[in-house]
């Protein structure tokens, strides 16, 4: 009877540990979704005046003064988490991805907010890989938006023969700082529960040896 009730109580610890194993795993098995963000919504709304502009036969804003002039109103005002101005630059030579245009886009690489489907089925915050978000020309002249992953930016400019944007030199962004402590957390408690599991489990063997001893003492 009592070796069937410490059997058990193993079977349970075992799957404690396991159940623990797969909380501390969950953390990096996700699928990525594509939802709208802070940078994605004011790219969209830059993107949007720059076809205003180009659809009514004006010239292409390609500075700040002139990008707020036909927004109607400061992006900097507009967009205080972007601050435009400083993340972003607009590209005066002539470097092409993919063969369409680049005119504006960040300064600096960084890894955009986005949503992701946990192995369990549940939807948890994340990022996306390094890359910046630009805004570029294609050669039927239609102007759209995309994501670019770091090395391939780097290839394009490297081809054209022209510098990289000089860095922003704002560091990380404040939800890049955010889901790293979060990140953090949850590996803290993955560890600390995984932690407690083997305890668990590693005093339930000490336990049935005494017993067993004892038995045989007995």
């Amino acid at each position: 009877m009592n070796k069937r009730k410490l059997g058990s109580e193993t079977v349970a610890n075992l799957r404690l540990i396991v159940a623990s194993l797969f909380f501390f795993g969950a953390i990096g098995m996700c699928r990525a979704l594509s939802y709208g963000t802070a940078n994605s919504s004011f790219m969209q709304a830059m993107t949007s005046t720059l076809r205003d502009a180009q659809q009514t036969g004006k010239k292409l804003p390609t500075t700040w003064q002139e990008m707020d002039a036909d927004f109607g109103r400061p992006t900097d005002e507009a967009f205080p988490y972007i601050i435009p101005s400083r993340r972003y630059v607009f590209i005066q030579d002539d470097v092409r991805f993919e063969n369409e245009r680049i005119l504006l886009m960040t300064r600096s690489p960084f890894r955009d907010a986005s949503l992701y489907t946990t192995w369990y089925g549940g939807i948890a915050h994340g990022l996306r890989e390094p890359g910046r978000w630009m805004i570029v020309e294609d050669g039927k002249s239609l102007i759209h938006l995309r994501y670019v992953q770091e090395e391939l930016l780097v290839s394009a400019f490297a081809s054209a023969s022209v510098a990289l944007p000089t860095p922003d030199g704002l560091g990380k962004w404040p939800h890049e700082v955010e889901f790293e402590k979060r990140t953090h957390f949850e590996i803290l408690v993955g560890c600390v529960v995984l932690g407690v599991a083997l305890l668990i489990f590693l005093a339930d063997q000490v336990r049935r040896r005494v017993i067993s001893r004892q038995h045989a003492q007995s």
